[in-house]
């Protein structure tokens, strides 16, 4: 449970980290989620699932960190960065209550 934690409150900094532009921080989070996503998509595509979203929001999450860190930031990386804070708010939220 604590690594569900972790992984959500990661998933929130990395968010915040791309809506307020953090440069040192962009790098590391953004590799990590594109690892983490990309492992996610494969995984489910795999077993035959093909609507990852979350996943997915992971990956693309990690795109726009590492291409912000590259100094590209256009205006939609704002939004892709609070989409990318309330899906670790909302899993954050989703595995508190799921553990008894």
């Amino acid at each position: 449970m604590v690594l569900v934690a972790i992984l959500n409150a990661l998933d929130v900094m990395a968010g915040i980290t791309l809506i307020a532009n953090i440069g040192f921080l962009l790098l590391p989070l953004g590799l990590f989620h594109f690892v983490k996503g990309g492992w996610t998509l494969y995984t489910s595509f795999k077993q035959g699932f093909f609507f990852e979203v979350l996943g997915g929001i992971d990956f693309l999450g990690g795109i726009c960190c590492i291409l912000a860190y590259h100094g590209i930031i256009p205006v939609s990386f704002l939004v892709i960065g609070i989409i990318m804070v309330i899906k670790g708010v909302f899993c954050f939220m989703i595995g508190g209550f799921s553990s008894s």
